[in-house]
Formats: structure tokens, C-alpha cells, sequence
């Protein structure tokens, strides 16, 4: 918090197109091969920022140098319990995906209890979940019959 020139802004429709280029950069430095989930995430997420105002999520804005490096949105899912959806940072701002939980979990403080949804099996990802202590998780299996 010390080290950038930083502002909080709530996601809304004047700035969601502005996270959907930034999204599309973050993906630019990803292996699509390795991880081919990414595009269909990406088109979830484009089909919520293109539209925002008709979708009921509650998000937040990271920008330093009036740049966007991260941002995060998710909704309530039961009166308890919201719900991260999507939460994405530049990787070379350290700190960045921790400050922009934080900063996602302070706006939904109404709640009890925040879903970190899946981590995908992805070691890091699960890392992250893990060093916040929950309360529970649910591990998934898939079958085929």
C-alpha cells in the first residue's frame, strides 16, 4: 500500500470495458495450450463486462498510475455468503492479487462468509485459498458413467 500511487474504484459499466482490455493482456501472458479453461473463463468474463449493468455483481478496481493491475467481482449467494466470480492482477505487481481480495472481501464485510469458488486444481490457486484459513472446503470429483 506504501509502495504504489494507488485508487479504489468500484466496477461499473464506465470502467468494465477498460478491466476487459486489461483482462485481454492478462491472458496474453498465459499458456493457452497448457491451460485451455482460460478462453472459456474469458468469455464469461467479457459476456459480464460487456454487459455489465444487466448482471447483479458487485466488483472493485485496482488502478496505480491510473492504470488498471487488478480487479474482482462476485454477488451475494445466499444471505450469509457472497461469492468471487473472477479476480485477476498483473503478476508483476507484487501483492496485487492479495491486495485486490482484500479490498474485494472489506466492499462485501456485509457478509459472514466470502466463496473463493474453485481453485481448478491449480497449485497456486489453491495455495492462496488455503493461506486465508477457511472455514471449509469442498473437494470435487468428476465421473463419467
Amino acid at each position: 500500500m506504501r509502495t504504489y500511487d494507488y485508487v479504489l474504484e468500484e466496477l461499473c459499466s464506465e470502467n468494465a470495458l477498460e478491466c476487459l482490455n486489461f483482462t485481454e493482456k492478462w491472458i496474453s501472458l498465459k499458456d493457452i495450450e497448457e491451460n485451455p479453461g482460460i478462453l472459456k473463463e474469458f468469455d464469461a468474463i467479457k459476456t459480464v463486462l460487456e454487459n455489465y449493468d444487466f448482471f447483479n455483481v458487485k466488483g472493485i478496481v485496482l488502478k496505480i498510475n491510473g492504470k488498471i493491475e487488478a480487479y474482482s467481482f462476485g454477488e451475494k449467494l445466499n444471505p450469509e455468503t457472497a461469492v468471487t466470480h473472477i479476480e485477476k492482477a498483473n503478476p508483476e505487481i507484487k501483492d496485487a492479487y492479495a491486495f485486490i481480495n482484500m479490498s474485494f472481501a472489506k466492499m462485501m464485510s456485509e457478509f459472514k462468509y466470502i466463496n473463493r469458488e474453485q481453485d481448478l486444481g491449480i497449485p497456486g490457486l489453491r495455495y492462496a485459498k488455503k493461506s486465508y484459513h477457511p472455514v471449509k472446503m469442498i473437494f470435487k470429483f468428476k465421473g463419467k458413467l
